[in-house]
């Protein structure tokens, strides 16, 4: 029979030579009751007494404790202050070891309200904890961006095997921040594989948290910290993606082939993020340094996600290259009317050659405008196409002048 009483931990101050008490040392669990989820019962010699008192707190108030005990037997009584809704004023444990090395005591125990029933201690040499896989292990995401396949286990000393697992995971930096977590999910044994499948593809700090007898105050939690790292994929497997020899040129740039801070050839690691002349993380995300207006789990952790958003983004600067030679007309010709100049002739900024889009391309996938027509005032606009960077002439901060040789000259 149970009562329904609240949680209470324990702690009882066994006074006593050296003796059979000493085998009582340690923590007691009452796994059958809602009063009582754990005693620790410490043993120290003290005038040869054989006398236990102390006191525990549970929501209610103090609970006060008295007792004895008689070779391998214990004796405590359990007083409250007062009454409180269906606790009783007291509660007696009667009980003793039935085994070699007491590891289990048997007994009964009764109330103030004249209720009985049969006790069982069991003894609890170690806590409850996530025993598998060890805390601070490294998970993987492979190479085909798939999540690890997990499995956890808890140490649980108690005889319910009621459990509620509760998983999440997150990786943030200045610029931006990604969480996710799965649905809370109970299981009646001590094992539990998540299903990743929620998540599609994420990593960075994992925590695990397991509750026994959840719906109890005589609950228990354990936590565990773990880390997913995500796999570089390699040379190999990133050209087949990319098929662009212009575009391989500015991942070998921008990330040395490396969608993780890891080694290249299958490393392991934290997402590849951009730093600027100061060391600060400003937002260039894996092998393209793609900067997002959202971050999200694919962006940082899909490689091919992130070679999709380079094509995409070198695409968009093609065609706005292709366009220079007609928009350097509108600003020519404002500049010039305000000098008092005539508009440009027709034809006159003249397209950009093939190698010239090349590389007004590459310097708008970092940042500005490669060619500029020159001279401003010449007569019926003559001139020609000059590299004038503009992010050098507007003084940007981080600006590399000489970003487009290093492009063109890159090779992994």
């Amino acid at each position: 029979m149970k009562i329904r009483l609240h949680y209470l931990a324990i702690i009882l101050l066994i006074m006593a030579n050296r003796s059979f008490a000493d085998d009582f040392s340690g923590e007691w669990i009452w796994p059958d009751s809602d009063f009582l989820n754990s005693i620790q019962i410490n043993v120290r010699d003290y005038n040869n007494g054989n006398n236990l008192s102390g006191q525990a707190k549970n929501r209610y108030g103090f609970i006060y404790i008295n007792g004895g005990y008689n070779e391998n037997s214990i004796s405590l009584i359990l007083k409250s202050n007062e009454r409180k809704e269906n606790c009783p004023l007291w509660v007696n444990l009667i009980a003793s070891c039935q085994d070699t090395g007491c590891t289990t005591m048997h007994g009964i125990w009764y109330d103030s309200n004249h209720l009985m029933g049969d006790l069982t201690l069991i003894k609890n040499d170690k806590k409850f904890y996530i025993s598998s896989p060890s805390p601070g292990s490294i998970f993987l995401i492979d190479t085909q961006s798939a999540m690890p396949q997990l499995s956890f286990t808890v140490h649980n000393p108690y005889s319910l095997t009621l459990f509620q697992w509760s998983l999440k995971v997150g990786f943030h930096w200045k610029r931006g921040r990604v969480n996710a977590k799965l649905p809370v999910v109970d299981t009646n044994t001590n094992d539990y594989e998540p299903d990743f499948s929620q998540w599609k593809i994420i990593g960075g700090n994992l925590n695990v948290t397991v509750k026994y007898n959840p719906s109890s105050l005589a609950n228990k939690i354990a936590t565990a910290n773990y880390k997913i790292y995500g796999t570089n994929p390699g040379k190999s497997l990133i050209d087949l993606e990319i098929n662009d020899p212009i575009l391989s040129k500015i991942a070998c740039v921008e990330s040395g082939y490396r969608q993780f801070d890891a080694p290249r050839e299958n490393g392991h690691g934290l997402p590849l993020i951009g730093v600027d002349e100061k060391g600060q993380k400003k937002g260039g995300i894996g092998i393209m340094q793609v900067i997002y207006k959202k971050y999200t789990s694919e962006t940082l952790w899909d490689w091919r996600y992130n070679i999709k958003a380079g094509i995409d983004k070198l695409n968009d600067k093609r065609k706005k290259a292709d366009r220079l030679y007609i928009n350097e007309r509108d600003r020519l010709n404002a500049e010039r009317k305000k000098s008092g100049l005539p508009p440009c002739p027709s034809g006159i900024p003249y397209p950009l050659t093939a190698d010239q889009l090349t590389r007004e391309s590459i310097r708008r996938y970092n940042y500005g405008v490669e060619y500029r027509w020159e001279p401003r005032d010449g007569k019926n606009c003559s001139g020609k196409w000059v590299i004038s960077p503009s992010c050098v002439r507007h003084s940007l901060d981080g600006c590399d002048p000489d970003y487009v040789n290093k492009v063109l000259q890159c090779s992994i």
